[in-house]
């Protein structure tokens, strides 16, 4: 996320596919941020899905975190958060 906010695009993606490879997939609430902060909102929206099948104990901070801010105006935020059984 760091590289991205810094405009260094090349080693913005090298250093998510790596964290994505090295975590194996694991750290899918991560991943969701940081592809929320980079506006792919797809991806991010992907990787919430994933977070949520593999029940990521991240999930709960949802709400309240601010690097999700730019989604929150996509009705694909109020669906999720609606799956999860929270209020808008």
């Amino acid at each position: 996320m760091t590289y991205h906010m810094l405009g260094r695009d090349n080693e913005s993606d090298s250093a998510l596919q790596r964290a994505i490879k090295d975590s194996a997939g694991t750290l899918t609430f991560e991943t969701a941020l940081a592809y929320s902060v980079r506006g792919e909102r797809d991806l991010a929206f992907d990787w919430l899905d994933r977070a949520y099948q593999q029940k990521s104990p991240a999930l709960y901070k949802i709400k309240g975190e601010p690097l999700f801010n730019d989604l929150k105006s996509d009705p694909r935020y109020a669906a999720f958060l609606k799956r999860m059984n929270l209020p808008l």
